[in-house]
């Protein structure tokens, strides 16, 4: 073996149990009284002293008893919602229930819309289609009839009108680069703050300086308009399609548009 002075050639030391001699039964009586205290300790946490079951069977009644008073105590105590259980949507394609819930229903029509506030305080509702096996068998309009020259049809109009909210930058009127907008550039923003004031007047000025048929396009139009709406990023859209075609058939209806024919042919 090596000296004990020789360090030329280290010496390997293998580590293992301790002997026997270095066990001390006062540290091995001290070891075991610290593991039933833990054990003791933690059987105190899940079971009652009132109760005979076991640790086990208090464990699984207390995530029965969590799993039923949270939703309790989150519907009492809890001031703010995830953005997912406000907007989220199920497997089928509408609203969650949490969303049902949250989200109040607002009006569509007032009497006085808010034009400030409007695209928060109303709902959209534009021009509801017939039924595609019905409309194939006549000529008449694909859209459901309506009165148009009642005071509830003027007050339905102006409050889809105010939800246009006069945002900084439209992207409604001109075509955007990633798609969408309008491609006949109409103003509409414009136009939809007329029809809010009630001046119907130059609200068809202002939409023939750009559509040559508004007639046309406020029906079969697809509207990416609509989808280009920036109220559109987080709700429904303002309802621009039905607010044109309402605005010349109210000036078919005042006959503010007549034939004008060229004078040479």
């Amino acid at each position: 073996g090596n000296q004990a002075g020789d360090l030329s050639s280290p010496t390997v030391h293998k580590v293992g149990k301790m002997p026997a001699q270095f066990d001390s039964p006062r540290l091995i009586e001290e070891g075991e009284e610290e593991e039933e205290e833990e054990a003791n300790g933690c059987m105190t946490c899940v079971k009652s002293p009132s109760t005979n079951f076991d640790a086990e069977a208090a464990v699984i009644n207390r995530s029965r008893l969590m799993e039923e008073e949270a939703p309790q105590l989150i519907t009492s105590h809890s001031k703010t919602s995830d953005i997912e259980d406000v907007m989220g949507a199920d497997k089928k394609g509408g609203q969650s229930k949490g969303a049902q819930q949250l989200i109040p229903i607002r009006p569509n029509s007032t009497a006085f819309p808010d034009k400030k506030k409007g695209f928060h305080k109303y709902a959209k509702k534009s021009v509801a289609y017939r039924e595609p096996g019905t409309r194939v068998l006549d000529w008449e309009e694909i859209t459901v009839p309506a009165n148009t020259k009642t005071k509830l049809y003027d007050q339905l109009l102006r409050t889809q009108a105010s939800r246009c909210m006069d945002c900084g930058t439209p992207t409604c009127h001109y075509p955007n680069p990633g798609g969408g907008g309008c491609p006949l550039g109409n103003r509409i923003p414009n136009w939809n703050a007329l029809v809010y004031e009630g001046n119907w007047k130059q609200a068809i000025e202002r939409l023939l300086d750009t559509n040559n048929f508004p007639e046309f396009t406020g029906r079969i139009c697809p509207a990416p308009c609509e989808e280009s709406c920036v109220l559109g990023i987080n709700e429904d859209s303002v309802a621009i399609k039905s607010v044109e075609v309402a605005i010349v058939d109210y000036a078919f209806g005042k006959g503010w548009i007549v034939p004008r024919p060229p004078k040479c042919r």
